[in-house]
């Protein structure tokens, strides 16, 4: 299959407000889309919807070739939303371990699965505190983790470098590449346009609910007469 992710014509409201008018775009596996825009420009609105959290207005939203009106399509995505929210009670070992049992993990997989998981990004709090204990970056790293722990095929990512230091960033972003290298697909929301840059297949630039470019950075630095990925956002953000 060749699209990880297929949008049709998608559309959703909040009362009067649009939220995102007629979307359409698709993305390959193997590939790292970058959604971006300022801020009320649609980002988590169509982010939310493609993981469930929202019901679309119209339009037809696929996911590994399934619709997702089928619950199905979620036990191949991975999904790291832009707060880390997480049941704070838990040690990050009962966190990671609740997580795998949602994929149905055999259980023999999971201890191995979360210390991998928990060496790699080094989360150096104390394992033995419960994660309300831990700091912002840590959760976030924790959330990373959790999104990966049932091998999923698509990742849904919204601001995923918030609360990350230098080391946990650099990490991060070979691991999504290594991830789309190995046939996963990426959809990942960011208001950082040099991680975009360093990071990103194509992008696809939104504003006021609506798709304005997208492309190859080269291919829209050529269309827009721009020579960096800064300047062709203001450009196209400012002529809206």
């Amino acid at each position: 299959m060749e699209y990880a992710i297929e949008i049709d014509n998608f559309s959703k409201s909040f009362g009067i407000v649009k939220s995102v008018k007629n979307l359409t775009l698709s993305v390959k596996y193997g590939e790292i889309y970058g959604f971006l825009g300022p801020n009320g420009a649609g980002k988590s609105t169509t982010i939310k919807t493609l993981v469930g959290i929202y019901n679309k207005d119209q339009g037809i939203i696929k996911i590994d070739g399934k619709d997702i009106s089928d619950l199905s399509y979620k036990k191949y995505i991975g999904y790291i939303p832009d707060e880390p929210y997480i049941y704070e009670g838990l040690t990050p070992k009962q966190l990671l371990s609740f997580f795998a049992e949602l994929y149905s993990i055999p259980k023999k997989e999971i201890e191995e699965k979360v210390n991998k998981a928990l060496k790699y990004f080094y989360i150096d709090e104390d394992l033995n505190l419960q994660v309300q204990d831990f700091s912002r970056g840590s959760k976030q790293k924790l959330v990373i983790s959790a999104a990966f722990m049932h091998n999923p095929k698509v990742l849904i990512i919204d601001e995923p470098m918030v609360g990350l230091d230098p080391i946990s960033s650099i990490k991060f972003i070979k691991y999504i590449k290594d991830f789309a290298k190995s046939g996963g697909a990426v959809f990942v929301s960011t208001h950082d346009l040099d991680i975009a840059s360093k990071l990103c297949d194509r992008v696809g630039i939104i504003n006021k609910g609506k798709l304005i470019i997208e492309g190859s950075i080269k291919e829209i630095e050529k269309l827009t007469n721009k020579s960096n990925l800064d300047e062709v956002f203001f450009s196209v953000i400012n002529e809206e």
